[in-house]
């Protein structure tokens, strides 16, 4: 099933393909939070492209497929955590919907084969805007992946998601897109 979605936005959707330099750019602080070349799909152009004149969606900045996974990443510089919490979480909930939508307009697949598909949310962080507390690092000691634990990601993890973390651009973000069959070169 995944061979045939990524086939599906390679023949649909290649002009939405940007670099992750462009895809991160935040206008707000006028820089991009990862200044690598490597492109993938820009998911918040393909949604605006495909909902034109309907109230804007809050998708995620950027889709990628893994061997079997599909990768839904989302690139965050601001410093309102507890707003953004909230926002991210909705941002995932419609990205998926959006997902399934584009995928049952030009496939048939059925309602198992979608739940079935591995889906993972990253969120890509400023770690200089957005610093870790030291009393929120104590309660997280215990957790075995508490750098990955932000925003509430792991919210829908074993519900809508099969993985969900939060990084800073760098190698951590390239490790886990790697591990995913995701070739990243920058």
């Amino acid at each position: 099933m995944i061979d045939t979605i990524r086939q599906l936005f390679e023949k649909n959707f290649h002009n939405y393909n940007e670099s992750i330099e462009k895809i991160s750019y935040d206008k707000d602080n006028n820089k991009s939070l990862c200044y690598w070349k490597d492109s993938f799909y820009n998911f918040d152009k393909i949604t605006s492209s495909l909902l034109k004149g309907k109230n804007p969606t809050a998708s995620v900045d950027m889709l990628a497929f893994g061997e079997k996974q599909v990768v839904f990443v989302e690139f965050k510089a601001g410093k309102n955590v507890k707003k953004d919490r909230k926002q991210l979480q909705l941002k995932i909930l419609e990205s998926l919907l959006l997902f399934e939508m584009i995928v049952s307009m030009h496939l048939n697949p059925s309602s198992k084969e979608l739940k079935n598909l591995e889906k993972i949310y990253i969120i890509v962080y400023d770690s200089q805007k957005i610093p870790f507390s030291k009393n929120r690092v104590k309660n997280l000691e215990n957790s075995i992946d508490y750098n990955h634990y932000r925003f509430g990601v792991d919210k829908y993890k074993g519900i809508f998601l099969s993985e969900a973390k939060a990084l800073s651009c760098g190698d951590d973000f390239k490790s886990v897109l790697r591990k995913y069959g995701i070739f990243v070169q920058s």
